[in-house]
């Protein structure tokens, strides 16, 4: 939540959905979950992980046959699209590559994290239906 607020503060007009990733994906148990769950409750540092997916239905209405491979759900598989799409994602790689070199400066000390965990339950769990 820490992290969103601070991005939208930035970006306002931002085209991002920025969400936890259990508002879609239902399976839990990955490499990412053990990592979160080893490094967060350790107390030794913050791990936040990440997806940006690139995925897009208009290079599956171009190009079908992406559909057969595992890779092309997720990425443009077209040499120029995957480039292209790199490209308009540079603001947003830029801010995540300065939020993490400076995390001390944004990151919920622990006074804050309860307050900011309630606001994105209440956000993401209990607002939107």
């Amino acid at each position: 939540m820490a992290l969103k607020l601070i991005w939208e503060q930035a970006w306002p007009e931002h085209n991002y959905r920025f969400e936890p990733q259990s508002r879609h994906y239902l399976t839990h148990g990955d490499l990412w979950d053990y990592f979160y769950k080893k490094i967060n409750r350790s107390g030794e540092g913050a791990f936040i992980p990440l997806t940006l997916e690139l995925g897009s239905w208009r290079w599956i209405k171009k190009r079908p046959r992406q559909l057969l491979r595992l890779d092309g759900f997720f990425n443009p598989l077209v040499p120029h699209r995957h480039r292209r799409v790199l490209r308009s994602h540079l603001t947003f790689i830029d801010f995540l590559v300065s939020a993490a070199a400076h995390h001390e400066n944004w990151l919920p000390h622990s006074d804050e994290a309860s307050m900011l965990r309630e606001a994105a339950i209440a956000h993401w769990y209990r607002d939107h239906h």
